[in-house]
């Protein structure tokens, strides 16, 4: 029983390190599912570069048609590369068993990804990935380190090196040379950042940043759809989970007033 309860609380401890992101340099990230072509940019970078080895088995391909406004034939012509109905989950047809043999372990389904990791962990993992000769792929992680993930977008982002993280301030910035200004760098902290190397990608830095972007915010509404902004309500704008929540108030309004009634009615001649 003592070993059941530590295993359970280690999980648990897992599970909230899994979610916070560990102690990882995050880079600042705001979620944005009002751009609705942003999320279909997301949308097509995500079949192009993910769905090869990654799946979405929660989500429906019709729903992603629905919500982010590609037409249905678009999407069976365009999105769906092995033959799917509309109506099908997004499900990959690699079968794990090779997967597991390919990369050590099945790559895993990225439907709730961002829910279990945090948007900032995400963004900042998608932008981590640095050279590193001595990983399988060549390649490792800023924000998840020694990952078996290959970097699936080099070829737009073109390498980074891992260079030393900065010294903290008192007030919690960056330190500065009193005289240059220039960011001192910290010895204790070898890899801290990255830098690109000039010359290589074919997308610059800012359009890197929003490729990575639109695929951070189609996962996060992937995770989550209710999420995306529905209708503006009293100037309020609300996505669909907030008009839910309002239908509902006004039903319990409405329907505490006839309890309320109801109740009186019945104990109106109890003493």
């Amino acid at each position: 029983m003592k070993k059941l309860i530590a295993s359970l609380f280690l999980s648990c401890l897992s599970a909230v390190s899994l979610a916070a992101g560990g102690n990882v340099p995050l880079l600042d990230f705001e979620s944005n599912l009002k751009d609705e072509a942003g999320l279909q940019r997301g949308a097509q970078v995500f079949m192009n570069y993910c769905m090869g080895c990654h799946s979405m088995k929660y989500m429906r391909y019709e729903r992603l048609s629905t919500d982010l406004g590609v037409p249905a034939d678009l999407v069976e012509q365009n999105l769906i590369l092995d033959g799917s109905k509309i109506g099908s989950l997004m499900t990959n047809s690699a079968p794990e068993s090779l997967q597991k043999k390919w990369f050590g372990a099945a790559p895993p389904d990225l439907t709730l990804v961002s829910r279990a990791r945090g948007d900032a962990w995400l963004y900042s993992y998608l932008k981590g990935f640095y050279t590193d000769p001595g990983r399988p792929y060549g390649y490792n992680n800023l924000v998840f380190k020694d990952v078996g993930m290959p970097n699936v977008l080099v070829n737009l982002q073109g390498d980074q090196t891992c260079e030393p993280g900065f010294a903290k301030a008192a007030n919690g910035g960056v330190k500065r040379d009193t005289i240059t200004y220039e960011p001192i760098e910290n010895p204790n902290d070898p890899c801290g950042r990255t830098a690109h190397v000039d010359g290589t990608g074919t997308l610059s830095p800012e359009e890197f940043d929003q490729v990575v972007t639109d695929l951070t915010n189609f996962l996060i509404y992937a995770g989550e759809p209710t999420k995306l902004y529905d209708r503006t309500f009293l100037g309020m704008e609300l996505n669909k989970r907030e008009v839910i929540g309002v239908y509902c108030l006004f039903f319990l309004v409405f329907f505490g007033v006839f309890a309320v009634l109801l109740n009186r009615e019945y104990w109106k001649d109890v003493h």
